[in-house]
């Protein structure tokens, strides 16, 4: 029986390996990693503001489009962050699990933050709209991947 916890080590395990995988010198990794750090402060940045105007104040739910839209953003730089460190590029399904819970930790990190925020408060529903949106990116983009691994060969 496969349970979550041997699923948890699987996932550790992969992710030592990546580490210990060298495709690309170390400067190079880490300039892969920069986006997903760009974007994280960025989310950060406007999580901390007391007020933000939306620009499109006659579509509902626009806080929840902008927030989907900046979390796909963000699982797209964090499957670009793991890009030089996968030793397959499909990525494997425990490779896609660890960066989906990066970005869902970081969606859970930035609800709380925004509790502490004068004039904003911790929504749920932000948190799912976040989520989605970060599981979204990792698992189409983690597609176009394989797919552009199966042209190249």
């Amino acid at each position: 029986m496969y349970s979550a916890c041997s699923c948890v080590d699987d996932a550790f395990i992969t992710m030592m390996n990546m580490a210990q995988h060298q495709k690309y010198p170390l400067a190079k990794k880490l300039v892969f990693g920069l986006p997903s750090i760009a974007m994280a402060l960025l989310i950060f940045y406007f999580s901390s503001l007391e007020r933000i105007d939306l620009p499109l104040d006659e579509i509902s739910f626009n806080d929840l489009i902008f927030h989907f839209l900046a979390y796909f953003l963000f699982g797209l730089s964090l499957l670009l962050a793991a890009y030089p460190w996968s030793a397959k590029t499909p990525y494997p399904l425990s490779t896609i699990f660890i960066l989906i819970l990066i970005g869902v930790c970081y969606a859970a990190s930035d609800e709380i933050h925004q509790g502490f925020v004068p004039n904003r408060n911790c929504s749920f529903i932000d948190f799912l709209a976040d989520s989605v949106g970060v599981a979204a990116s990792i698992v189409i983009g983690s597609r176009f991947v394989r797919k552009a691994d199966r042209n190249r060969i």
